[in-house]
């Protein structure tokens, strides 16, 4: 993160400033510091990438799902159902992804990489598992999740 920084950017050459923030926010996720994570990843607007795994992964760690990314319309689609499936599905098409990218483009390999991971952390730590442990019954759930991810978040 420190080559990004404006005190510090001129003192480096060759560094994307926005992918590099993207990958500390992720990181940041990863260590459990999600309020971290999302200030960074607000740094740079969407439209500063150009690939749809960084859409998805800024959309994911800004908490923002609204984009009509075919990654983020999936993950949307489990939060409001709590269809586990759904975001398997997501991390098989990830790891596919990050696949083909190994020998073609190390940037578009290591941003899958970032997503698989996060997608992996998540799939043990969201809404629905915790709920789903309580009580084992998403149509019990889906009003107050749908109610919950649709607020602002507080930071």
């Amino acid at each position: 993160m420190i080559f990004s920084l404006f005190e510090k950017r001129n003192h480096f050459t060759g560094v994307n400033h926005s992918d590099n923030i993207l990958y500390a926010a992720g990181l940041y996720y990863l260590s459990n510091y999600s309020a971290s994570a999302w200030i960074l990843s607000k740094l740079y607007s969407r439209t500063t990438y150009f690939r749809e795994i960084d859409h998805f992964v800024t959309s994911f760690l800004r908490r923002d799902l609204s984009g009509a990314n075919r990654l983020t319309i999936t993950l949307r689609g489990f939060l409001e159902s709590g269809r586990i499936r759904l975001l398997l599905l997501l991390r098989r098409q990830i790891i596919s992804r990050k696949e083909l990218a190994f020998n073609q483009d190390i940037d578009e390999y290591f941003s899958n990489l970032l997503a698989e991971t996060i997608l992996a952390k998540f799939l043990d730590d969201n809404i629905w598992s915790d709920l789903l442990n309580a009580y084992d019954n998403p149509e019990h759930w889906r009003a107050y999740v749908i109610r919950n991810i649709e607020k602002k978040v507080p930071v």
